[in-house]
C-alpha cells in the first residue's frame, strides 16, 4: 500500500460534521478553498457534465439563508425559540461556500 491511500482513507473515514466554529476564518483560508475545489471539481462525474456549482455568498445573502432556514425551523416542532437559536448559531459561521449540482435539463452534453 502507498502512504497516500492511507492518508486519503483516514481523511474519508474520519470525517465529522462540525457544528461549533471558530469566530474567525484562519489565515490561508483562500488558498485551502481553492485547492478544494479544484480538487472537487476532478472527482469523476457522467460524460464529463461537470454538474457542480460552487459559490461563496456575501453577508447579504448569508444573512437572507439563515433567516429562511431558521424560519422554516421555527414552523417546524421546535417553534419560534428553536428558530431563533438556530438564527444565532448559523449567523456565527465564519465562512460560507454552497454547492449545487446543475439538472439534467441544464447541463451542456459534451458528447
Amino acid at each position: 500500500k502507498e502512504k497516500g491511500n492511507d492518508d486519503v482513507f483516514t481523511v474519508m473515514t474520519t470525517r465529522r460534521t462540525i457544528s461549533a466554529f471558530e469566530p474567525e476564518l484562519p489565515s490561508g483560508w483562500k488558498d485551502t478553498l481553492r485547492k478544494a475545489i479544484k480538487a472537487a471539481i476532478r472527482a469523476p462525474n457522467h460524460k464529463r457534465t461537470e454538474p457542480w456549482r460552487f459559490y461563496v455568498p456575501n453577508s447579504d445573502t448569508i444573512r437572507k439563508i439563515c433567516e429562511l432556514n431558521a424560519s422554516i425551523v421555527a414552523e417546524g416542532k421546535g417553534g419560534a425559540k428553536a428558530g431563533e437559536a438556530k438564527l444565532k448559531k448559523w449567523l456565527k459561521v465564519p465562512g460560507w461556500v454552497i454547492v449545487t449540482c446543475t439538472t439534467e435539463s441544464e447541463t451542456v452534453k459534451m458528447e
